[in-house]
């Protein structure tokens, strides 16, 4: 019976294998380009579990992983169980030790995408569920110097991230630096997946120089929005985009134009329920109706606008809502409730400076936090450097004795070596003058045989040269080689004795024709075979049939025997 139970345990165990490995096979050994839709997709799946069976799911995934020997999927997992650590259980510590564990792994085995995914999620749990914005800030900038590393079809999300970084700049009022992490994401080519994030930087671009009143930059920015592919994300940011333009009218004054974009933007945000977007431009409409003094309408946009505020919990919109209010409760004569709303503007305005003006304390923790390191540093190595002084002397005094045995044993074995080096110089140098003389006398007496019988043929010919009938002048010519260009000259003083004025001929009708097409011609018009030409030549007969190509080439020969008649049409 227990047999049989562990025979089972075993068909069971080799079951749940068989099936997790179908299940998660696709996802091994592939980089995060080419199965991100599945990734999400399967974080998105696992999201949805309780605890206990995403835990499971975790650690089944993870040995899955190490078994594919796929140490890249188990960091993913990682990443996974970080997100339900901090999105679902709240847990932000557990999930930021075991993100900064995450990171610092795929960072040493070069798994950017991995690595600047956990640095997004540490920055995300400090950015939103802790507002510790210093943190947030240190990991935003570890994400920008892997980004650098990087390339957008390598990583699809580079848009997305460049994006957030740059946002969070921007909510810190920090323009400029928001505006080098936004220009570095939009000149990245718009795909299907990151075109609504290329929207959102180009609309932060704008908002940037707007707050820097570059209000022609800013609409510019606005505009490209409206260049982008993708007709969804172009349909969807359309009004969104002009509220924005209308805001630029408004902030330079020419409120007959920002008017109608502002309403515009206001209506299509309530249709959206974006209650915050629609009080944004809600309040500088109620301005523009105060200052042509319809009172009326800048109070119902001033209520509409309040009523919004409060429903989407965007209190930071009082510090611009407190002094139009103001201004209206002046115009209307009511002193005590303008000075009350003015009082609650400040107050508004110093909430808001406290929030998210506090980048410049943030670098002031860091630098005091760097300082102390160093002074940390700086007194270890102070109370190390006696002790290391004492160690270094002893090691110094055993290294200089040992340095000095070296060098005595050193100057010995070059005296050894170099005397042993002058002999083995000597009999070598030896060697080869003995070979160099051999070989000298060899090539003198070849080339005096040569020379002879050169000569020989040379004088023959010239003692009796019109004796000489035109079958021998012929003969002679066939038995010459061709190798140098001395004999070249000596063939061709032959040839011309035989064919008096061919090769004239030749290079008056084509003045262009090379050296080697000349001989090939002189030899042709000896009727010499392709083997014997290549005898005399010192090459091959597929040589010569490149050579005989060239020349009908070059002289433009059309005829079905182009050389032969061309040899008849010069004789």
């Amino acid at each position: 019976m227990i047999k049989n139970y562990s025979l089972f345990a075993v068909i069971l165990l080799l079951s749940f294998w068989h099936d997790a490995h179908a299940q998660y096979e696709d996802l091994v050994h592939h980089s995060y380009a080419e199965e991100i839709a599945s990734l999400k997709n399967l974080h998105t799946r696992l999201m949805q579990l309780d605890s206990a069976a995403a835990y499971a799911k975790w650690r089944e995934i993870k040995e899955f992983a190490y078994n594919q020997a796929d140490e890249s999927l188990a960091l993913e997992m990682n990443l996974f169980w970080a997100n339900y650590l901090s999105d679902k259980g709240k847990h932000y510590q557990k999930s930021l030790n075991l993100l900064a564990q995450t990171a610092r792994r795929a960072t040493k085995k070069e798994y950017l995408p991995i690595a600047i995914r956990a640095h997004k999620k540490q920055a995300s749990i400090y950015w939103y569920g802790l507002e510790d914005y210093a943190n947030a800030f240190i990991h935003f900038r570890k994400m920008a110097k892997l980004l650098k590393q990087t390339t957008y079809l390598f990583y699809p999300d580079k848009v997305l991230d460049l994006k957030m970084i740059g946002k969070a700049y921007y909510a810190f009022k920090d323009y400029n630096s928001a505006i080098r992490y936004l220009k570095a994401a939009v000149v990245i080519q718009e795909t299907v997946s990151n075109s609504w994030a290329l929207a959102d930087a180009m609309n932060t671009l704008g908002l940037c120089y707007q707050k820097l009143k570059q209000y022609e930059y800013a609409n510019k920015w606005f505009n490209r929005i409206d260049s982008l592919e993708n007709d969804s994300t172009r349909k969807a940011w359309l009004s969104r985009v002009r509220g924005n333009i209308g805001q630029s009218f408004y902030q330079l004054g020419q409120y007959q134009k920002a008017t109608p974009l502002l309403k515009q933007d206001y209506k299509h945000a309530e249709k959206e329920k974006n209650w915050n977007r629609s009080a944004a431009a809600l309040i500088p409409l109620a301005e523009i109706n105060l200052k042509h003094n319809n009172l009326l309408t800048a109070k119902g946009y001033l209520q509409k606008a309040r009523r919004y505020i409060s429903i989407s919990k965007a209190s930071d919109q009082l510090r611009l809502w407190y002094p139009v209010m103001s201004k209206w409760c002046s115009a209307k004569g009511q002193f005590s409730d303008a000075t009350m709303y003015l009082d609650s503007t400040i107050e508004a305005i110093k909430n808001y400076d406290a929030k998210y003006n506090s980048l410049k304390s943030i670098k002031m923790q860091q630098r005091i936090k760097m300082q102390h390191q160093q002074l940390g540093r700086t007194r270890l190595m102070v109370e190390n450097k006696s002790e290391t002084t004492r160690k270094s002397l002893w090691i110094g005094a055993f290294i200089f004795v040992l340095l000095l045995l070296l060098l005595l044993h050193y100057r010995q074995y070059r005296r050894m070596s170099k005397r042993q080096l002058q002999l083995k110089n000597t009999k070598l140098s030896l060697r080869e003058s003995q070979q160099k003389i051999e070989k000298a006398s060899m090539e003198l007496e070849n080339f005096t045989k040569e020379v002879v019988r050169k000569n020989k043929i040379i004088q023959d010919l010239k003692k009796d040269a019109e004796a000489v009938s035109c079958s021998v002048r012929l003969e002679t010519l066939r038995q010459q080689s061709i190798l140098t260009e001395e004999d070249w000259e000596q063939f061709k003083h032959l040839f011309e004795k035989a064919y008096p004025g061919f090769i004239e001929k030749v290079k008056e009708k084509y003045p262009h024709i090379t050296p080697s097409l000349l001989r090939y011609l002189t030899l042709a018009k000896l009727k010499l075979s392709n083997k014997e030409m290549g005898h005399m030549l010192g090459i091959s007969s597929n040589s010569l049939q490149v050579t005989r190509y060239r020349l009908v080439k070059k002289l433009n020969l059309t005829s079905e025997n182009p050389v032969e008649d061309l040899l008849n049409s010069l004789s």
